[in-house]
C-alpha cells in the first residue's frame, strides 16, 4: 500500500513506526528499531517473550536512495547519481527476522516493572556473571550476594545464615530429617537477629518443638528464601545463591551450592 508521506509527518516509515511503537507498544507484536545491531542489545535485556525484533531488508541499489522508502502502488522511475534510472518494481522487500538471547527474565522485578534505564539492566546482567561472593551480616540484617546488597526477613536471613554455615563447613545436602537434630543451631542464629525476648523467636521455637512441624517449616523457608532471593537479584544474579535440591521426591535433599571461601558471616 502506498502511504503519503503527509500521513506519517514527512517521516521514513520505520521512524514513524518507531513512534508509534513507543506510544502503543500494545498494539505491536514485533518492536520497531532502524539500527539492528546496536539495538539488539537493549531488545535482548527488555524483549517480553512475544516481541520479535525484525530488520527490514531492502536490494540494491534502493537501499540508501534518498527518495526511496518503500515500492509505491505505481511504479516510478528513479535517478542514479551517474544519471541512469531504476524503476521501483523491481524493488525488492524481506522483513528478515534477527535471532536474539532473551535476558529480560533473569533481571531484578524492579528493572522488568520499572523504567529501567539500559545502563542499570547491563549492569545487573554483568553482575550475575561475577563469581559468587555470599556475605551475610546478622547484626546489621544485611546480605550480600556479589556486588547486590539488601536485606531479608529476619527468619528468612537467620535461615540463609544456617544454610551458609553448612556449606561453609562442606557438610552434605540436608532433608528435614537431617535437620531435627540441628534445630538448636538455628534457634541461636536467629536469636541474634532479633534478641533473645523476641516474640517471633518464641512462636517459632513453640511451633518445632511443640506441634513437631519440622517437615512443613524446612519446606516452607527454603521455598520462601529461594522466592526472595529471585525477587531481590534477578534469576540469574540468584542462581547461584539459591538452594539447590538433588534427589527423588520424598528422598530429596538441598543445601547451598557455594565454595567455603566465597562465605562470610558477621554474627557479632
Amino acid at each position: 500500500h502506498f502511504i503519503p508521506q503527509k500521513a506519517i509527518g514527512h517521516r521514513s516509515p520505520i521512524d514513524a513506526l518507531a513512534s508509534w511503537y513507543t506510544q502503543h507498544p500494545e498494539l505491536f507484536d514485533r518492536a520497531v528499531y532502524n539500527q539492528a545491531e546496536r539495538d539488539s542489545y537493549a531488545f535482548s535485556l527488555f524483549a517480553r517473550p512475544q516481541d520479535r525484533l525484525s530488520h527490514v531488508l531492502v536490494s540494491a541499489p534502493f537501499e540508501n536512495h534518498p527518495d526511496f522508502y518503500f515500492p509505491p502502488r505505481k511504479p516510478r522511475r528513479l535517478a542514479l547519481r551517474d544519471g541512469a534510472h531504476i524503476d521501483t518494481a523491481e524493488a525488492e522487500i524481506t522483513l528478515a527476522e534477527i535471532p536474539v538471547v532473551r535476558l529480560r527474565h533473569g533481571l531484578p522485578k524492579a528493572l522488568q516493572n520499572g523504567k529501567a534505564r539500559f545502563n542499570e539492566a547491563v549492569a545487573a546482567v554483568q553482575k550475575s556473571l561475577l563469581p559468587p561472593r555470599l556475605e551475610i551480616d546478622l547484626v546489621r540484617r544485611k546480605v550480600r550476594c556479589g556486588g547486590t546488597e539488601f536485606s531479608l526477613p529476619p527468619i528468612r536471613l537467620a535461615w540463609f545464615a544456617w544454610w551458609a554455615i553448612q556449606a561453609r563447613n562442606e557438610t552434605p545436602l540436608k532433608s528435614w530429617r537431617e535437620f531435627e537434630p540441628e534445630i538448636e543451631e538455628f534457634f541461636v542464629l536467629y536469636e541474634r537477629t532479633v534478641g533473645p525476648d523476641s516474640a517471633a523467636l518464641e512462636g517459632t521455637i513453640k511451633r518445632l518443638k511443640t506441634n513437631m512441624d519440622t517437615k512443613a517449616f524446612f519446606e516452607e523457608n527454603n521455598s520462601k528464601l529461594n522466592q526472595s532471593l529471585e525477587k531481590a537479584l534477578g534469576a540469574f544474579e540468584a542462581r547461584p545463591y539459591q538452594l539447590i535440591q538433588k534427589g527423588a521426591r520424598g528422598y530429596s535433599r538441598r543445601g547451598l551450592n557455594l565454595p567455603p571461601d566465597a562465605i562470610t558471616l558477621c554474627s557479632s
